[in-house]
């Protein structure tokens, strides 16, 4: 299975312990094929880049600062991040047809991504689950965050 998963978190090394890496390697662990699409904030000086690990593909896509920045330089980089990740997307995974979408909210901002994402899944042969899984993080107790999944069923 085609696992498409969307981040604004950056991911450093797949072995590192967290409840997205965690995931991430129990799809590769149970021999599924994960595409991973993450910023790279404009203070690290990366270039856009894919990086393919035997069933992991890590797609790093050049942004402005989201994180711990000026408002302003926040509001456009949330504004203009959907438009990155898509462009990406549509150059790096045109050829893919993913099975399953994962994204983490809050960033409204993928709606459109999902979309293309959806469309090129084919809708009239597809069906999608959306469902919200709540998880608390223990060095943030009471601090809950959704993992909403978009599977596609083909018939």
């Amino acid at each position: 299975m085609n696992i498409l998963f969307l981040s604004i978190v950056r991911f450093l090394d797949i072995a590192d312990r967290g409840i997205y890496t965690d995931l991430i390697r129990k799809f590769i662990n149970e021999g599924h094929t994960v595409h991973v699409v993450y910023p790279s904030e404009r203070r690290y000086k990366e270039q856009t880049g894919l990086n393919i690990v035997r069933d992991l593909s890590l797609l790093k896509v050049k942004t402005l600062n989201i994180q711990k920045t000026g408002f302003i330089e926040k509001g456009l980089a949330i504004l203009i991040l959907e438009w990155q990740f898509l462009y990406q997307i549509k150059k790096h995974y045109s050829n893919i047809k993913f099975d399953l979408v994962l994204y983490s909210t809050p960033p409204i901002t993928f709606t459109n991504a999902v979309k293309y994402i959806k469309f090129q899944c084919g809708e009239s042969k597809n069906e999608y689950i959306g469902s919200p899984f709540k998880y608390t993080q223990p060095w943030h107790l009471g601090k809950y965050e959704k993992l909403n999944i978009l599977q596609c069923r083909n018939y």
